[in-house]
This record gives structure tokens, sequence and C-alpha cells, in this order.
């Protein structure tokens, strides 16, 4: 198989792998009872804030692909909903710090509690030979992507 083919064949699984995410974890009815569900926008940026990957106001709009102003409305959403607020940071006053508060961080935990559970049911009808099978290839998948990725 020529090197163009292994690419196009490892994006076809990386988007499948995407559309098997999708059906785990959207479209949950356990989720949208017990959690207030967010546009999409405001779902990115409160997972961002909540997994820590940026702690600065300009690389959340950076990693998000919107302007500083589009961002400016959507943490003015999450504070207006109570999940987020602004801390300015105590070295450099101009820098802004999105932070969750409690009931965000109470939504953020409930969120993991639901999603861990949905994905235990999902992979319940495997046996204990496959289940070893897939644990061990999704952590290879995993090694190489911290390669990649850092």
């Amino acid at each position: 198989m020529s090197i163009d083919k292994k690419y196009s064949k490892l994006i076809d699984l990386f988007l499948e792998l995407a559309g098997y995410q999708k059906k785990i974890f959207l479209a949950e009815p356990t989720l949208t009872k017990k959690i207030e569900v967010l546009p999409p926008n405001l779902q990115l940026c409160f997972t961002l804030i909540s997994n820590r990957e940026f702690d600065n106001m300009s690389d959340l709009g950076r990693a998000m692909g919107i302007s500083n102003q589009q961002l400016t409305r959507v943490i003015d959403d999450l504070e207006k909903r109570g999940y987020v607020i602004r801390q300015r940071d105590l070295q450099n006053q101009r820098k802004v710090h999105p932070v969750l508060t409690e009931k965000g961080d109470q939504r953020h935990k409930e969120v993991r509690k639901i999603i861990r559970e949905k994905i235990a049911k999902s992979f319940e009808s495997l046996d204990e030979l496959t289940l070893d099978d897939l644990i061990k290839s999704i952590e290879n998948v995993t090694t190489i992507l911290q390669k990649i990725h850092g």
C-alpha cells in the first residue's frame, strides 16, 4: 500500500472513530434530562475550561477558532448561566483567566459521570478478550498521538 493510501486509510479510520464517539456521547436522553444542553460553541468552551487546557482568554479563543469579540460573548453567556467567572491574573492584571464556578464544576463532574456510565454500558456486551484487545488498541493509538502532539 502506498504512503498516500495509508494516509487516506488513517483519515477514514479517524473519521469513523469520530462517528462512534458521537454515538456514545451525543443524543443521550439521560444526559439531556439531568444536565442543561449547551449550544456547541458554549459546550466546546466549557469543556476546554473544564479540562484546564487553556488558562487565558486569547489562547482559548485561538483554540476555538473564534475572535476575541466572539469569545467574550461566549464567556458572557457561560457567566450568565453561572458556570464560569473571569479571574484577573495576580501578576499581570491585563490577563484574564476563565475559571469554573462551583456550579460549573458540578456540571463538569456530572457530565463526566454520565459519559463514563454510557461508555461502560456500550461495552457491556464485549467478552473479556475483546475488551482487552480494545484497551490495548486504544492505548497504542493514544501513545502514538501523544508522540505526535506532545
